[in-house]
């Protein structure tokens, strides 16, 4: 069974910065490209020669 705790207003704030560069800090450190799209439980950020997913915990 998959449980995934959901931060509405997160997703639902995050969700208006989407075609535009934002900063994201990870357990790897700092990625700043665009936001290409987000879900319930990662979002998409695309760089010049592809697409990275960051999951949301």
């Amino acid at each position: 069974m998959y449980i995934k705790q959901l931060d509405p207003m997160f997703v639902q704030h995050i969700s208006r910065h989407r075609g535009q560069e934002i900063a994201i800090m990870t357990t790897a450190g700092k990625v700043e490209e665009v936001l290409a799209g987000i879900a319930a439980d990662h979002m998409q950020l695309n760089l010049k020669d592809r697409a990275i997913h960051i999951r949301i915990s």
